[in-house]
């Protein structure tokens, strides 16, 4: 026995690297910086329950009676500090991530993943459908061909993603090509972003072999031009950006069962851009409108840009939170940059909370919680 005991304490201490499971010793090593995880020091609580145990029969009482109590006074201050002290965003972080596990089968790259994906993003209820009846079209077509069916070979897969700045048009786009592999309608899924810096050269001929090198990367995949209007501005005589888009038409002909492009944009622009070349209008004829997010949106955005940084809100935070999105979406403009404005916010919060922490004498003291938890007074101080 005595051997067994000394190997559990070695074993222990390896395993923990010192470090106690009692409240109190968490929170001293919390302020040493050496992490201990509460459910890692459950299960090693169990395992040193053993000490006390073994001190007792040494002295004629019961082991069992003493390490009931080792377990107590081990495991109990893990409960606590679970279900008291672990920050809101880590519980509910935990939990999705088990349901998408058993969901999608822990895959994250198989089509009910990606389809998954897309239907959890914020907002954007038009797009999803308009995106599912494209999709959906696809895995009949597929079916079709398998039963040697009869299938609609002319049916374009380029598309024109309007909208304005931060409603998802680039995620949806990267998105949209991984389901286009798994669909068998891509060869790799690849996913190559650009813009007119990218596409337009200095001089003549110079953008002809820029267009297509720039297609021949995306071959087998996908291909997204953002803030395509800019290719044809409203005076293009002294501009190379024509020169762009008629490179891009004889590739994508050249290339059509090998390649899919996708141009965003404002909305009103777009319309222009596709109606400048013909060859564009004929090509591009599936138009998906972005709108804007709306006040109860941008709120769970905000939450998730909370969540992505492992940071939670105070519970007085949301009604605050909630009016000024309102308010925000009502009076919006017409260039309103949705995403991207609330991620600017969330991280001027952010640096209000530092700015705050900051002023504690004693920081090294201070709680996980209380390191990442935004107060009322630091959206204040962001937003005003």
């Amino acid at each position: 026995m005595q051997y067994l005991f000394v190997i559990a304490i070695i074993i222990a201490l390896i395993l923990s690297a010192g470090m106690w499971v009692a409240a109190p010793y968490y929170y001293f090593f919390h302020f040493l910086h050496i992490p201990i995880s509460v459910e890692y020091a459950f299960v090693l609580g169990i395992v040193l329950a053993i000490v006390p145990a073994h001190m007792a029969k040494e002295r004629g009482e019961s082991f069992k009676k003493w390490y009931i109590l080792g377990l107590l006074f081990s495991i109990l201050p893990c409960i606590y500090l679970y279900y008291y002290k672990t920050p809101k965003w880590q519980k509910s972080q935990d939990k999705s991530a088990d349901i998408v596990a058993v969901t999608n089968g822990g895959n994250p790259n198989s089509l009910s993943s990606l389809q998954h994906s897309l239907e959890n993003m914020i907002g954007l209820k038009s797009v999803k459908k308009d995106l599912t009846s494209v999709i959906n079209a696809q895995k009949i077509d597929q079916m079709r061909r398998q039963r040697n069916l009869k299938v609609n070979n002319q049916r374009s897969l380029h598309m024109v993603f309007t909208g304005n700045p931060g409603t998802g048009k680039t995620t949806v786009a990267r998105l949209l090509a991984q389901i286009y592999r798994e669909l068998g309608v891509s060869r790799t899924g690849k996913f190559v972003e650009t813009d007119r810096s990218k596409l337009v050269g200095q001089y003549i001929g110079h953008t002809a072999k820029i267009v297509q090198d720039t297609v021949q990367d995306a071959l087998g995949g996908v291909l997204f031009i953002d803030e395509a209007y800019t290719l044809i501005p409203e005076d293009s005589s002294r501009d190379f950006g024509p020169e762009a888009i008629d490179t891009l038409l004889k590739e994508m002909e050249d290339h059509r069962d090998d390649l899919i492009v996708i141009v965003a944009g404002y909305t009103k622009e777009m319309e222009r851009f596709i109606h400048a070349n013909p060859g564009l209008k004929s090509r591009f004829n599936k138009f998906i409108e972005f709108p804007d997010y709306t006040g109860d949106e941008m709120y769970e955005i905000f939450q998730l840009f909370c969540k992505q940084q492992q940071c939670c809100l105070a519970d007085d935070t949301e009604p605050y939170l909630r009016d000024f999105f309102q308010r925000l979406y009502q009076n919006r403009g017409d260039n309103f940059s949705n995403g991207r404005m609330v991620r600017n916010l969330f991280e001027k919060a952010e640096r209000a909370m530092s700015d705050r922490l900051a002023q504690n004498v004693n920081l090294s003291y201070m709680t996980n919680e209380e390191l990442q938890t935004i107060l009322l007074e630091d959206i204040k101080a962001a937003f005003e």
